[in-house]
């Protein structure tokens, strides 16, 4: 591999990047493939829950650290990760046609998601109704799913039954995402 070397402790590590192929968070593990050498580097949980997230989306962009072991390259720590590019227009029909309720991102938990599904609730901090997510936003937000309790970031439209999440960003992206820290939200002319 030609990829910068640098130390970490003990160990050798290196720096490289690819595309995710799988990650399961029942297993605890998944894989995305070195964009240098074409090798599958692993994708511990612990690397991940250490970057802040619980599941990555398959074709999400990483940028990582990896060290060498017996059975090949795993992950050691994650410095960047990329939602996978996937066209706003074909995930979210209908969507011109929404009220916006809030054109900044709001801290939200998740109140329960169902994969089979493909859809769940969160409740947005402040407000008494939920609000609707399908999985299309988790995907294109990086994420392969939520857990029940889970805190996120969403940007909400008004739908004809209800709040919905146009957009899903992780927790630990807020600082970036909003202007004013979690600031109310503000019902703009359709």
């Amino acid at each position: 591999m030609t990829s910068n070397i640098t130390h970490l402790s003990d160990q050798a590590t290196c720096r490289t990047a690819g595309l995710v192929k799988w990650y399961d968070p029942v297993k605890g593990f998944g894989f995305f493939v070195d964009e240098e050498s074409g090798a599958d580097v692993l994708i511990p949980a612990s690397a991940l829950q250490a970057y802040g997230r619980q599941t990555l989306a398959d074709d999400s962009w990483v940028e990582v650290f990896c060290v060498e072991t017996s059975r090949g390259l795993q992950t050691r720590e994650i410095l960047v990760v990329e939602a996978p590019q996937t066209p706003f227009e074909d995930a979210v029909e209908g969507l011109s046609e929404a009220e916006y309720v809030s054109d900044e991102f709001r801290p939200a938990r998740v109140k329960w998601f169902e994969l089979d599904k493909g859809y769940g609730y969160a409740q947005v901090f402040g407000e008494t109704r939920d609000c609707f997510f399908h999985v299309t936003a988790l995907i294109r937000a990086g994420f392969r799913g939520v857990e029940e309790g889970e805190a996120i970031l969403i940007r909400v439209a008004e739908g004809t039954k209800g709040p919905f999440a146009v957009e899903i960003a992780e927790w630990n992206a807020g600082a970036s995402l909003c202007s004013e820290p979690f600031s109310s939200a503000k019902r703009v002319a359709a």
